[in-house]
């Protein structure tokens, strides 16, 4: 019969289960292996995407992104914007800012739209319902802005 030991941290060792301190007590632990049934179920559940499909999502979320982050910039200039008054000769960067990035947001929301229903399409798992509505709602409100601002206009 073999007895364990257990190595203090100046690493004597002393049987285990003696008078040594608890805290001076080390003892290793097995590494717990796999179960190789829950890494097949584990692979069966998420099966791998085509590299076509991941570069149609990786595009359309990079839309999503870039029309997200031009609106609220866009918003964030317009309100400093009218804090300075316009110059009398050039307009500021800031006065001109808003309308680029307006731009900016519809042409990459159209993008976020269109991708909507490759992404759909080429993927073997569907993205959430929750992004694919976000996609659509963000690709619009750009449009949006521009019918409501010309209809203010007037």
């Amino acid at each position: 019969m073999t007895c364990k030991l257990a190595r203090t941290a100046d690493n004597r060792a002393f049987p285990i289960g003696s008078q040594i301190p608890r805290v001076a007590q080390v003892v290793k632990k097995r590494k717990k292996q796999k179960n190789p049934r829950s890494a097949r179920r584990e692979a069966a559940a998420h099966p791998p995407e085509s590299r076509a499909a991941e570069a149609i999502t990786i595009m359309w979320s990079l839309c999503m992104l870039a029309t997200t982050v031009a609106l609220l910039v866009m918003w964030i200039g317009k309100w400093v914007g009218q804090a300075i008054p316009p110059a009398d000769d050039l307009p500021h960067l800031i006065h001109v800012l808003p309308g680029l990035l307006l731009f900016t947001a519809s042409v990459t929301g159209m993008l976020s739209m269109a991708l909507t229903w490759p992404t759909y399409k080429l993927r073997r798992t569907r993205p959430p319902l929750a992004v694919s509505l976000y996609a659509v709602g963000i690709g619009l409100t750009p449009w949006l802005l521009i019918v409501v601002s010309r209809w203010l206009e007037r």
